[in-house]
């Protein structure tokens, strides 16, 4: 299994993960909340939460119709949920009880190459952002930053931006102006350490990618989180509302915030594609041979 083919002609998406509403690479603590769309976890799962609360489900090859997906040991606390008839496919050992709402099942399943796969497929397109031609947000008036992307034309309708993660701690109104259906925004943030209260005012939330190349840590507290988070290095502390994907190493909730996807969230928009390091393509090839061999058996 692989994330996806790196350097088609197509629109790049986020690979695999553009499916789920979180995609962790590690492990996670999560209780309170819950999710619109699925869950998937690489590594521990202490889970008391609510997934998959709107049937937006994911399908791979040969797991269909998934809330949650885990590569490690997973802890079900009293809250632990999956919604809408979703299935479970758990790649360790499951302790407690977790509960599976309108019918889905629970799969034993080897999910770790997908994790793996979609690693190096977000790391790589991570890098290929922060090496793109980028304009600087220009901070004007603290409180009110407005942006016309129609202006930057650097690399088509991918209208691509630079900002300092410093910058985003302030609680400032984000205007965005100019963008069509077209166009994706997509915002390279510098910095490791990321306190997130900036609120976003836009037509289009579903074609904003943040890319938090840098980031180990990032949390959202003090307003919502609006568009998709590219962040494979960073633990998410999430204790209030992210509209959008999440793409992290680690997450963890505190209270009960909200995880929002489908048809106003979900990323829709065109990323860059990943440029793969030797090691990356070794990891394609052991997956593709993988898949090359489950079907000469078949």
């Amino acid at each position: 299994m692989v994330a996806a083919s790196f350097g088609s002609a197509h629109a790049a998406d986020l690979g695999v993960a553009n499916q789920f509403n979180a995609f962790i690479f590690g492990s996670a603590t999560t209780l309170g909340g819950h999710s619109d769309g699925a869950i998937a976890v690489g590594g521990a799962w202490n889970n008391s939460y609510e997934s998959n609360q709107h049937n937006l489900g994911a399908n791979l090859p040969g797991k269909n119709n998934i809330g949650i997906l885990t590569g490690g040991a997973l802890t079900a606390g009293s809250n632990a949920k999956v919604f809408a008839g979703s299935n479970a496919y758990l790649g360790g050992s499951v302790s407690g009880s977790l509960q599976m709402l309108g019918g889905g099942a629970v799969v034993n399943s080897s999910t770790s190459s997908i994790f793996s796969a979609q690693q190096a497929y977000s790391a790589a397109q991570s890098a290929a952002i922060r090496d793109a031609s980028k304009q600087a947000i220009v901070i004007g008036d603290p409180n009110n930053i407005n942006l016309n992307v129609s202006t930057n034309n650097l690399n088509g309708n991918r209208r691509t931006y630079e900002v300092q993660a410093s910058q985003l701690s302030s609680l400032s109104t984000f205007n965005i102006s100019g963008m069509t259906a077209a166009d994706t925004l997509i915002i390279d943030v510098v910095g490791t350490s990321v306190n997130w209260g900036w609120q976003v005012n836009a037509t289009y939330k579903d074609k904003i990618l943040w890319n938090f190349k840098d980031a180990t840590s990032i949390l959202v507290q003090q307003r919502n989180f609006d568009g998709a988070i590219l962040a494979p290095l960073a633990n998410i502390d999430q204790r209030n509302n992210i509209q959008g994907s999440v793409i992290a190493n680690t997450w963890n909730t505190t209270g009960a915030p909200e995880l929002h996807f489908g048809n106003q969230f979900q990323f829709t928009g065109d990323a860059y594609e990943p440029v793969p390091e030797p090691a990356t393509m070794a990891v394609l090839a052991l997956g593709l041979g993988a898949v090359a061999r489950r079907r000469r058996k078949a």
